[in-house]
């Protein structure tokens, strides 16, 4: 909402539809919990767009508090249902931001904790951020080896697949989620 509120009120001066799509995590923090201030710029806001994109019908309940339901459209998550783990091995993925809000700041001590219990345990995290050279020195500092962890960067939608089939559990220790796309 921070950062798209400027470019929905530009678009609305100069009559450019706009069409948002929302990804907020909670809103019971976001709107019902807010000050009134905020409560009225969320409102004015959105009502600066031409139609709303929710994940869910939830989310579109919970904007039609502050948008005309009509023009609020769920567009659901796709999930390939081909998809079949890998339950036979120890591999552990998390795709993701690499951002504290993703819970990468808990990362280390999870990583630990679970190889004293299941020492070959291999994680593979995937993905970039504003923490990934902390998270890296964390670890490293930990004395997490190559051998249990794999950072494998930004990874395309044929690598992701990859990965999640060749792993048995996918770790998401985030703080806060919207729809989670990788859940």
């Amino acid at each position: 909402f921070i950062r798209a509120k400027m470019y929905i009120s530009i678009a609305h001066r100069f009559s450019i539809p706009v069409i948002n799509h929302i990804h907020a995590a909670s809103w019971d923090t976001f709107y019902l919990q807010a000050p009134k201030k905020r409560q009225r710029e969320i409102e004015r806001i959105y009502s600066q767009c031409d139609a709303l994109i929710a994940l869910s019908d939830e989310w579109r309940m919970n904007l039609s508090m502050v948008f005309p339901k009509e023009r609020i459209y769920v567009l659901e998550t796709f999930i390939d249902e081909s998809h079949v783990p890998s339950i036979g091995n120890h591999q552990i993925a998390l795709i993701s931001r690499i951002e504290k809000v993703k819970g990468t700041d808990i990362l280390p001590d999870i990583i630990s904790s679970t190889l004293t219990k299941i020492s070959d345990a291999h994680f593979v995290i995937c993905g970039e951020g504003s923490q990934l050279e902390m998270l890296k020195k964390t670890c490293s500092i930990k004395g997490i080896s190559e051998k249990n962890l794999t950072f494998g960067g930004w990874v395309t939608a044929d690598q992701r697949k990859q990965i999640l089939s060749e792993s048995s559990l996918y770790l998401l220790p985030s703080y806060a989620e919207g729809m989670p796309m990788s859940i």
